[in-house]
């Protein structure tokens, strides 16, 4: 008899080790030890049974988790079951270790793609990995085995996992809401609850007899929460395993909502819009979008951007409330790869944007945000390592469509200037 025979012999034979500790495990332990062991069960001898029985029994069965199928590994599996008779025995041994070599980590195929950039042919032969639509069964498989093979790693970790994820949720303020925005006739905030782990979108009415905003600006006692939209309800309405919501705006008027949210993980957002008086859904799922979405003054147009083949925020489109997204029209689409497109709206409610910018260029169009059918212009031509911003200042009514304050960076100006200009000629700018 070897060594390591000897050990497990000696093991399941102590007045408290395994054969005692199998005993009172019992029949039904037995057979859930069977399905642990993935077939395994077959080829050990009694004594070796009984000393997985009490090991499982006393809290590691960590050591057989992802245990490969009879056949595959069978010395190192008996080296594992010495070195854990071992340290049943008091002798000590390299447990872990030995529990390492029994785990098989997956193996990627190979298949081969010849690939063609600049006549230049390489051949790769993960390619296959790559799925943008995170469909692939054969991907989404193989990302199984291999997040199956990092638990099984890991599996000794499982208590200070446990401990280190109780701890930094307790650091956590888990009820919690966002300071609160007045805007026409409501305050605006987000909250979120105990156990919760998205937000929840509210808004309470200002008081028609309210004082003027003011910094101390907060809800009346007592006023009455709506909830515009719950994003732990959304998840679980559509049994999604992943949510992330981007842009949730509302409607001039404060009648319609309009949000953004990704079910998928690949930031590619649909977009939505609801009444919020009757939940009535009155547009969408808009697919593609990046997450943007601006509303224009009618409170029946929106504008929102597309994602190209390089997640690349490239196109702004203008769509019209209540019809198919199908008819939507392209407003701006930017060619150069190197730009990055996004929409915005000034805090003056009366001028949207489309920015598109680069490392160290941007370039900035305007519309009035009364005006959704007009052209989006630009406000100074593209340059060269030029970047700019601007701010709409609407100006006494009556006097025209104000200025933009126009915060600009170039090569005189390597720290930015700010500079004046009307809407009316932004290139007519005064220092």
């Amino acid at each position: 008899m070897g060594r390591s025979a000897v050990i497990v012999a000696a093991a399941a034979g102590a007045a408290a080790g395994a054969a005692a500790a199998a005993a009172f495990v019992g029949r039904r332990q037995a057979s859930g030890v069977r399905g642990l062991l993935n077939g395994n069960y077959s080829w050990m001898t009694h004594k070796e049974r009984c000393l997985v029985r009490a090991l499982v029994s006393h809290g590691h069965s960590h050591l057989f988790r992802s245990w490969p199928r009879p056949g595959i590994g069978d010395d190192a599996k008996r080296r594992l079951l010495a070195a854990a008779a071992a340290r049943l025995a008091g002798e000590g041994g390299e447990l872990e270790e030995a529990r390492l070599q029994v785990l098989q980590p997956p193996v990627a195929p190979r298949r081969p793609l010849d690939l063609n950039l600049h006549d230049d042919v390489r051949s790769d032969e993960y390619y296959w990995l790559r799925d943008d639509a995170r469909k692939d069964k054969d991907v989404l498989a193989y990302l199984k085995e291999e997040n199956s093979y990092t638990e099984a790693v890991l599996a000794d970790t499982k208590d200070l996992q446990d401990a280190l994820y109780k701890e930094m949720r307790g650091r956590i303020q888990e009820e919690d809401s966002s300071v609160p925005t007045r805007y026409k006739g409501y305050w605006y905030y987000s909250r979120t609850g105990e156990g919760q782990q998205y937000k929840v979108h509210c808004r309470k009415a200002v008081p028609a007899d309210a004082a003027p905003p003011s910094e101390a600006d907060a809800p009346a006692e007592g006023a009455v929460e709506e909830v515009l939209l719950d994003e732990n309800a959304r998840k679980e309405q559509g049994k999604h395993e992943f949510y992330m919501v981007s842009s949730v705006d509302e409607s001039p008027d404060q009648k319609l909502l309009a949000w953004a949210e990704d079910v998928v993980g690949g930031e590619r957002y649909n977009l939505h819009v609801k009444d919020i008086a009757t939940s009535a859904r009155l547009s969408g799922p808009i697919p593609n979008t990046s997450g943007d979405v601006v509303w224009a003054n009618d409170n029946a147009t929106l504008f929102y951007t597309l994602k190209d083949h390089l997640d690349r925020p490239y196109k702004v489109m203008r769509h019209r409330i209540g019809t198919p997204h199908s008819d939507d029209v392209a407003v701006y689409e930017e060619a150069d790869e190197a730009f990055y497109v996004g929409i915005g709206r000034d805090s003056s409610d009366e001028i949207l944007y489309i920015h598109a910018g680069s490392a160290v260029t941007s370039e900035t169009r305007f519309l009035s945000a009364d005006d959704p059918t007009g052209e989006f212009k630009p406000a100074l031509p593209r340059v060269p390592d030029v970047e700019y911003s601007l701010s709409h200042h609407p100006g006494p009514k009556g006097e025209g469509k104000g200025w933009f304050l126009i915060s600009l960076r170039d090569k005189e100006h390597p720290n930015s200037e700010v500079r004046v200009a009307p809407v009316s000629n932004p290139q007519d700018q005064t220092p």
